[in-house]
């Protein structure tokens, strides 16, 4: 079952940074798809009326508040440079958290994700005006529905999020598209932004392995 909202302390570190990163690899996944010369003919057709029905998470309160605290430890302590255990979380309790907390409302319905082995998965129900090319406006209403496969990592101060596959409608991208886009860095753009800088440096690094992903931070135990 799923677990009312709870208010969350402003400023969070985790959750801003899981917002922003997430926002950084939706929008750059519309955007490399709507590469004008092939997507603006085929926007009708690589796009429904409605958004997807994203996979439901079934967890109970105790598992949502236990991750939430876990979470909360290690946002308090990065943000006061102190020492802490890497944050691991799996794919679920990835969605437990976008389910629950109010600071991820904005991703909300818009991505579930899976984690097997060093693959991150996600099923993404993207509304397509909020892909910021102009030329896109005029489809409002309309939904990128699919699904991502990444790779993603943080290390040495080089976060890199490389799209491996993706799937629109059921099907998958021509591979000369594909081919292009899997040599594009699709956190490039968060460099651009200065409170996301200020969190790349505050982590050691990040890694999927496992069915995990593993954030250090640099003031590690």
């Amino acid at each position: 079952m799923t677990t009312a909202p709870r208010k969350s302390g402003r400023g969070c570190f985790f959750y801003g940074c899981l917002t922003s990163i997430i926002l950084v690899i939706l929008v750059a996944v519309g955007g490399y798809v709507g590469v004008r010369w092939w997507f603006n003919k085929q926007v009708i057709a690589l796009t429904d009326t409605r958004p997807m029905a994203l996979p439901t998470v079934e967890f109970s309160q105790a598992e949502a508040d236990a991750v939430r605290q876990r979470v909360d430890r290690f946002d308090k302590a990065v943000e006061a440079n102190e020492p802490s255990e890497p944050l691991v979380l799996t794919g679920k309790e990835l969605n437990m958290l976008i389910a629950t907390v109010p600071d991820l409302a904005t991703i909300r319905d818009k991505i579930h994700f899976d984690i097997e082995g060093d693959r991150v998965k996600g099923a993404i129900s993207l509304p397509v005006e909020t892909i910021p090319f102009k030329w896109l406006q005029k489809h409002k209403g309309r939904y990128l529905n699919g699904a991502a496969e990444l790779n993603a990592s943080l290390s040495n101060g080089v976060f890199q999020v490389t799209l491996q596959s993706l799937e629109v409608k059921g099907k998958p991208l021509p591979e000369q598209v594909m081919t292009g886009l899997r040599q594009q860095n699709l956190a490039r753009d968060f460099y651009k932004n200065e409170e996301g800088m200020k969190v790349l440096r505050k982590l050691a690094s990040i890694t999927v392995a496992d069915d995990r992903i593993t954030i250090e931070p640099r003031n590690s135990e």
